[in-house]
Order: C-alpha cells, then sequence, then structure tokens
C-alpha cells in the first residue's frame, strides 16, 4: 500500500494551495477550488482519506481519481461528489473540484506552472508501483 499527503497550506485568489508528497518522496505544489460547502463542481472535496484508482474518461483518458466518503468515481445515491480527478491545471477556474499538481511561483503567485510534467512524473510513480494508492487531505 502507498500513502501519499495532500496538505492544505492556503487560500487566495479563489483557491486552496497546498503541498503535495508522494509516497515515494516527490513534493508538488497542489491547487483546489475553494471550499465552497462541498457542492459538486465548485469546491474542494473535505478532508479525509481516499483511495487513488485509475480513471480514464473521454475528457481525461488515463488519468487518476479519488473515491471514498462521499465520494464515487461516478454519480449515484451515496456519491455527493464523482468524478474527483488529479489533473494538470494552471489557474483555480480550470479546475471543477478536482486536484492540479505543479510548481507554485514564488511572491504569493496562484497560478501552478509545469503543472502537466507534475501530474505525468505523479501518474508515472502510481503505475510503477503495485498495489494500493491511499491520499489523505490534511487542512482546510
Amino acid at each position: 500500500m502507498a500513502d501519499h499527503t495532500l496538505e492544505r497550506l492556503f487560500v487566495a485568489g479563489g483557491g486552496t494551495f497546498g503541498r503535495f508528497r508522494s509516497a515515494m518522496g516527490k513534493v508538488f505544489a497542489s491547487m483546489e477550488r475553494d471550499w465552497a460547502e462541498n457542492r459538486p463542481r465548485v469546491s474542494c472535496v473535505p478532508p479525509g482519506r481516499y483511495q487513488l484508482v485509475p480513471w480514464s474518461g473521454p475528457r481525461f483518458p488515463n488519468h487518476w481519481a479519488l473515491t471514498g466518503g462521499t465520494v464515487r468515481l461516478y454519480p449515484g445515491p451515496e456519491a455527493v461528489r464523482s468524478a474527483i480527478l488529479i489533473h494538470a491545471a494552471n489557474r483555480p477556474t480550470e479546475l471543477e473540484g478536482c486536484i492540479a499538481l505543479g510548481t507554485l511561483q514564488a511572491g504569493g503567485s496562484t497560478i501552478l506552472t509545469n503543472s502537466r510534467k507534475a501530474v505525468r512524473a505523479l501518474f508515472e510513480e502510481l503505475e510503477d508501483t503495485p498495489g494500493e494508492h491511499w491520499l489523505t487531505i490534511i487542512g482546510g
């Protein structure tokens, strides 16, 4: 089992920013939408422990998604939220409740750079590490 951590550190510019540490020790900046009462498509997910599972859809093929608590892969009676993915993005407005990874520029910037590179590095680790993958989200 591989344990990954996302620690939410600050809110600015319509986003929640933090640090994602992979099970193998890779560190990325993380970006999500602000907390908005867990409303679909506009809020980050609640803190907690989620399983990371492979996901593929027309808009985001070959990605990874969160599942656990009230978050499911697909809409349904037990799902408050569904299809919460990790994918590339540069600004919080490019997210619909998902998580982006990248490099946060110094000086209080709220724009991620190198997002595709960071997401690719994490996905390679996830694919190369057998067993279950879990993400613990702390704070926020």
